[in-house]
């Protein structure tokens, strides 16, 4: 089959639509609210609900706080423990050569060679 004898592909919904004037949705640049989004749509929210709400989110925020205060708190306490025991390793390693020098020095004082 050569080229003159195939079909042409069909171009689906979308080109009809769009040879229609039609847009993909509300995100294909219309700035009206969807249809049914207007005020006055769906049931009115009451006082009760709203201040429900805001106490939520309000417990929400103060868990978050703590939360985070908790993280803080723990990670000063995780870098004063690895200080200590980075400065414990340094120690350890440095003992050695310390007790040396002494022995030198005193290996001096005492005329020894």
């Amino acid at each position: 089959m050569n080229d003159e004898e195939r079909p042409a592909p069909d171009p689906g919904p979308a080109a009809e639509r769009d040879a229609a004037g039609g847009s993909a949705g509300p995100a294909a640049g219309s700035l009206e609210p969807p249809s049914g989004a207007g005020e006055g749509s769906g049931p009115p929210i009451s006082v009760e609900d709203l201040e429900r709400e805001v106490a939520e989110i309000h417990d929400r925020y103060l868990r978050l706080a703590a939360d985070f205060d908790n993280y803080r708190k723990r990670v000063l306490r995780e870098r004063a423990e690895i200080q200590v025991h980075a400065n414990e390793g340094f120690v350890m390693e440095l003992l050695p050569v310390v007790d040396n020098l002494e022995r030198a020095i005193a290996a001096v004082k005492g005329g020894q060679p």
